[in-house]
């Protein structure tokens, strides 16, 4: 649990408003609602203090976690930072906040693991469809993790699946002979290949301006949509 949602458990319990918690702090209403809000980065130590005084709690229940499975030397740690004043746990604060963020900067340099796929690289149109040509097919690697059960990539053409897939985004789709009612797929009808919501109805477009494709025998299903790639391809 983070620090910020305990500090939120903490006004829940006392059952303070934000302008009450400002007075009985004294910190300006304006920044106390931008810290619970989450827009506040990375707040002062003396800060939070001052909150959790005012609430009636203390910094050790805020920061510190059951030591339940620590070791001896995360236990010594917390000891010894249980026995700072202010000033001593915000400048182990800004030390740990300064370190994180090299780690992290570090690990997003590194090479991403990348995923590989067949991408059908050419429009599966969303409104008036297009016939799906299987030899369009490349390998191509995406930095995502692809949902489990993904088979292959497409790419979406068309308005008449909006908001919910817009025109040249690119989704992940299961092979499926059979999808449930509410669940978006891709078929198949009258030589054309579509990506709709599958009812009982037939097949329904999410944009209203697009009518409805009525149920029929003929129509197939190819497959079941399971979200959209928004990582970057790559073909090589």
């Amino acid at each position: 649990m983070s620090w910020l949602t305990k500090l939120k458990e903490m006004r829940s319990d006392a059952a303070l408003t934000y302008n009450e918690l400002s007075e009985k702090s004294g910190i300006p209403y304006s920044t106390v609602e931008k810290l619970f809000k989450g827009r506040t980065q990375e707040p002062k130590l003396i800060m939070i203090h001052k909150l959790v005084s005012s609430m009636g709690g203390s910094l050790d229940s805020l920061f510190i976690e059951d030591k339940d499975g620590e070791s001896s030397e995360e236990t010594e740690f917390l000891e010894m930072l249980n026995s700072l004043d202010i000033r001593g746990r915000e400048l182990v604060y800004e030390l740990v906040r300064h370190e994180y963020d090299r780690v992290s900067s570090e690990r997003s340099a590194l090479p991403k693991q990348r995923s590989s796929l067949i991408f059908y690289d050419f429009p599966v149109s969303a409104g008036t469809g297009e016939f799906m040509d299987v030899s369009n097919g490349e390998v191509v690697s995406i930095d995502d993790i692809p949902p489990s059960g993904t088979d292959y990539l497409l790419r979406i053409a068309g308005s008449s699946m909006e908001p919910a897939f817009n025109n040249g985004d690119i989704v992940y789709v299961q092979s499926a002979e059979y999808i449930d009612f509410g669940e978006t797929g891709i078929f198949s009808y009258a030589g054309n290949v579509y990506i709709k919501e599958y009812t009982e109805y037939g097949l329904r477009s999410l944009n209203t301006a697009y009518p409805m494709i009525a149920a029929s025998e003929d129509i197939k299903c190819l497959g079941r949509v399971l979200g959209k790639v928004s990582g970057k391809i790559y073909t090589d």
